[in-house]
């Protein structure tokens, strides 16, 4: 008779082996991603705020921070916001990524008097604290938030828990598309990330 140690050790491996042919190969990865998207509400706002995704050396923005930055910029010149607030602190790198970032829209054409930037967080939470602290004085209330659409999510509740109203303004308009395999294992490596994000914030009374 085999061990019940054993017996349990094959119903997990069975249960990944299940878990890994459900997300490479059926809409599952989907499935799921869709508790992690909020619409957006592209309206009129106090200011726009893009958060960093990320900054790979000291002048050179990852691809999230500057799909944000763009995202961000077309927003400002659409009109919907006199303000741009770029959000990011150092991450290691010599330069803040809340600068590099504001350093791109100024030279892209955003008037330096409609770009504020925040310099000293270091994750979403954070962020929204330094950012509120940057913009509430000024009567700021009503944003326009840029970031990722899985990271939306918690970034909005996040915000708005630091004082803000926020209009979700994600840089990106849906998912990629999933119709290889492996499309639908980056998918869910997004999800499993993010709600592993979410959890840790639950945990810590930040959501």
């Amino acid at each position: 008779m085999k061990p019940t140690g054993w017996r349990s050790g094959q119903m997990v491996g069975l249960a990944f082996v299940l878990l890994f042919l459900a997300t490479a190969f059926t809409p599952f990865s989907n499935l799921l991603a869709g508790q992690f998207m909020i619409p957006p509400e592209i309206r009129a706002a106090e200011a726009i705020v893009v958060l960093g995704g990320g900054i790979e050396d000291s002048r050179t923005l990852s691809g999230a921070s500057l799909r944000r930055t763009i995202h961000g910029i077309r927003l400002y010149r659409q009109g919907l916001a006199p303000v741009m607030i770029f959000s990011g602190g150092h991450a290691g790198q010599a330069a803040t990524e809340g600068a590099v970032m504001a350093s791109l829209a100024a030279e892209l054409g955003v008037p330096n008097a409609a770009i504020w930037v925040e310099a000293s967080s270091n994750d979403t939470w954070t962020e929204a604290l330094e950012v509120a602290r940057l913009a509430q004085p000024k009567g700021i209330r009503r944003i326009l938030l840029v970031t990722d659409l899985f990271h939306m999510k918690r970034a909005r509740t996040t915000f708005e828990r630091a004082g803000f109203q926020v209009l979700p303004a994600s840089s990106e308009a849906t998912v990629a598309d999933t119709k290889s395999p492996e499309a639908r294992l980056d998918l869910m490596r997004q999800v499993c990330q993010e709600a592993i994000a979410g959890l840790y914030y639950w945990i810590r009374g930040q959501l």
